[in-house]
């Protein structure tokens, strides 16, 4: 399927973004980039910040 790359400034620029285009469209939201972007997206989706992710 196609799909729209879009880049923001932040992890919660980009979350805000993603939610509001998959709404619209009644569509999933796929992370891409890396393990981390997608650890730090999940984080602030549950309301955590992701700068207190530990990864080492």
């Amino acid at each position: 399927p196609g799909a729209e790359i879009a880049i923001s400034e932040s992890v919660a620029d980009a979350r805000r973004l993603a939610l509001a285009k998959a709404k619209a469209t009644e569509t999933a939201v796929y992370v891409a980039g890396s393990l981390f972007l997608a650890a730090e997206f999940k984080a602030l989706h549950m309301g955590r910040d992701p700068a207190s992710l530990a990864f080492f």
